[in-house]
């Protein structure tokens, strides 16, 4: 007979219960290993929906840059094959796109935003754009090459992890996990603000991406800003990057290689950049790898770097950033160089004409065009000789002169540089429009118009305006309007007052057609705290416009957001909206034909 079981255990048998035989399922192990990966997965996405910089204005800057550009390529695809000009801020600020399209007759984009994008990611954005029969020109600056920092706080993560986010997912299966896992855990924090940023409508910073305007940009995408600053580099090196990385190069391949797989051609024009003072004897010469991958892929190459280097006080707030006059001598010689590429004779060798810049401000007119000049030689007139041949002094002006060549100029400074070398201007041709000529142009547009007070107004103004604006201009009192015209006539804001006015809108509130940055507008005529009337009006407060007199008027392109054009009306029937002056002998002015 058995023994009964010890008086502390419990038999199974004496409930009735079975043993419960312990196994391990076959899926356990999978299931084991899998969950840190579903984690992983689940985070990765948390992280991608959730981590933002809107709160910031420099990716905000280059997402309204982006938002105009694609609406400026789209526009100019209409009328066939273009030209698409890739790159940076060197291309965004040395290069004329406009000036480009009016001489060669090609429809012309450009595409350039920031070289911290990186390489890599400007020419993705490119090829996005690029359609079959466009012809693409890399003007990539020598910082952008070298991008291993992608994974790192700067220019490029911001931005992609704001506003491309599908960029990150695109980028392979190493870039990605480590995007994804080196954002720093402060951001995680710091995207609720940018949430809110987002919800509010202030993520587009147009108050804070000061001095870089979205509103500038001409409808070929070239920035029209000249920001208050002075050049002072002093470089005393090469600025090329020595060891670009093999994630650049194969870039590079791809992206020529797509090119001729889409029947689009490729050219290659080294950027400007401040020439630096280095020993003597020294190459400008790039680095081998440069040279042997443009020959290796069949690029274009239009120019050497050396044809690129200019003095630094032709630059503005960066040794990439040219100012407008050096932009205009850097793209005429661009143009001599496209000319073949698009079926067109040689620019001929003589000069006839030469174009002086003297301003670092400059803009493009009808009277300083020279379109049907391909032989105009453009200098830039300096107070002292510079080691460039692109520069001129009075002295050699004087020469020229004297051995018959047309020289002209429409900058304000030359007067005073050229007063020592015995020269004066005299009024070549100007032109001359009624204030209704002036608003006919402007079709499709939104107009910001402001006066001082007391400022009288010509009777012939009626026809220009709408009733409303003009019985408020014509009163003398200050006054500020926004009103629209063509499709955007149904816009009309006016405001006037004994003493000043503020009128303030943005483009996406004033219409309800889609727009691409709501640009601020802002007119405030004013009399106090200036020793007299003063005018102030900005569009995206920037690009200001502070008289003494009389009325200006803005004409904004509703879609881009941005300025197309500015007048200075003295209240008469006449505007002068450019003039081109020739050089002469002081001593003789009356010797022009």
């Amino acid at each position: 007979m058995p023994a009964p079981p010890a008086s502390n255990e419990l038999s199974p048998h004496a409930v009735g219960l079975a043993p419960i035989a312990a196994t391990v399922g076959r899926g356990f192990a999978p299931c084991w290993f899998a969950t840190p990966i579903v984690l992983a997965l689940i985070f990765g996405g948390a992280t991608l929906r959730w981590v933002n910089y809107y709160a910031k204005e420099g990716p905000a800057w280059i997402n309204n840059l982006l938002q105009q550009k694609q609406l400026i390529a789209k526009r100019k695809a209409l009328k066939g094959p273009r030209l698409v000009i890739i790159g940076g801020s060197g291309v965004l600020f040395g290069c004329d796109a406009e000036l480009i399209e009016k001489k060669l007759n090609i429809p012309t984009v450009n595409f350039g935003t920031h070289a911290g994008l990186g390489m890599r990611y400007l020419l993705d954005r490119g090829r996005r754009i690029l359609k079959p029969g466009d012809t693409a020109l890399l003007m990539l600056e020598y910082g952008a090459w070298g991008d291993q920092w992608r994974d790192s706080p700067g220019t490029f993560h911001s931005y992609v992890w704001t506003y491309d986010k599908p960029y990150i997912m695109r980028m392979g299966w190493l870039e990605t996990p480590q995007n994804i896992w080196s954002v720093p855990y402060a951001d995680y924090v710091d995207s609720s603000d940018g949430w809110k940023q987002f919800r509010s409508g202030e993520y587009r910073h147009l108050h804070e991406t000061i001095p870089y305007n979205v509103a500038t940009l001409s409808q070929n995408g070239d920035i029209h800003i000249c920001p208050d600053v002075l050049p002072n580099f002093h470089l005393t090196e090469l600025p090329y990057v020595l060891d670009p990385g093999r994630e650049d190069i194969e870039a590079f391949r791809s992206f020529c290689r797509d090119a001729k797989t889409r029947s689009i051609k490729v050219l290659y024009s080294w950027c400007s950049h401040v020439k630096p003072a280095l020993p003597a004897g020294q190459s400008l010469d790039p680095p081998k790898y440069f040279t042997d991958l443009l020959r290796e892929t069949g690029v274009d190459v239009l120019d050497t770097p050396a044809d690129n280097f200019y003095p630094e006080g032709w630059y503005l707030d960066s040794p990439y950033h040219l100012n407008p006059s050096a932009r205009r001598i850097r793209t005429e010689e661009l143009i001599r160089r496209l000319r073949p590429r698009f079926g067109l004779p040689p620019a001929p060798s003589r000069v006839k004409n030469v174009l002086l810049m003297a301003d670092r401000d400059y803009r493009l007119t009808p009277g300083n065009l020279f379109a049907d000049d391909p032989g105009l030689s453009v200098r830039y007139l300096w107070p002292t000789k510079l080691s460039d041949p692109r520069a001129i002094t009075a002295g050699e002006v004087a020469e020229l002169v004297a051995n018959g060549v047309n020289v002209y100029t429409d900058a304000v400074a030359s007067a005073k540089l050229l007063a020592p070398a015995g020269l004066a201007l005299q009024e070549f041709s100007a032109g001359r429009e009624t204030p209704a000529q002036w608003f006919a142009r402007h079709v499709s547009n939104i107009i910001m118009l402001g006066n001082v007070p007391g400022q009288h107004i010509d009777p012939s103004w009626k026809e220009a305006v709408p009733p409303t604006v003009y019985a408020a201009l014509a009163s003398g009192l200050p006054t500020a309007a926004i009103f629209g015209t063509g499709r955007y006539h149904d816009i009309l804001r006016l405001k006037t007052g004994p003493h000043f006015v503020i009128l303030e809108a943005a483009t996406g509130v004033l219409t309800k057609h889609k727009v691409a940055v709501p640009t601020l507008l802002r007119i405030q005529p004013m009399d106090k705290g200036y020793g007299g009337p003063r005018l102030w009006m900005t569009a995206d407060y920037m690009d200001c416009a502070l008289i003494p007199s009389g009325l200006c008027a803005v004409a904004i392109d509703p879609e881009l957001g941005a300025k197309t054009d500015t007048a200075f009306f003295d209240g008469g029937p006449t505007v002068e909206t450019w003039h081109l002056d020739r050089v002469v002998r002081a001593a003789s002015p009356s010797t022009l034909p």
